[in-house]
């Protein structure tokens, strides 16, 4: 039974089609009616507003402090 020497040299051959596919379903979502209801709707702030979740739980953008 022969060994694999060398994985680099096969790694290029090697598919990994599920990266595709999910790849292929969100490129596919983004331009689909329910896409772009999505992408217009503000749902981080009518989450806020209905009191699912609070500011502090949001991930807050710009430069941290350590």
């Amino acid at each position: 039974m022969a060994k694999v020497q060398n994985f680099s040299e096969i790694s290029p051959d090697l598919p990994f089609t599920e990266f595709d596919f999910y790849e292929l379903y969100r490129r596919t979502f983004e331009t689909s009616e329910l896409g772009k209801i999505r992408k217009r709707l503000p749902l981080g702030e009518m989450a806020e507003n209905f009191g699912l979740i609070s500011k502090s739980m949001r991930a807050k953008k710009g430069r941290k402090t350590y």
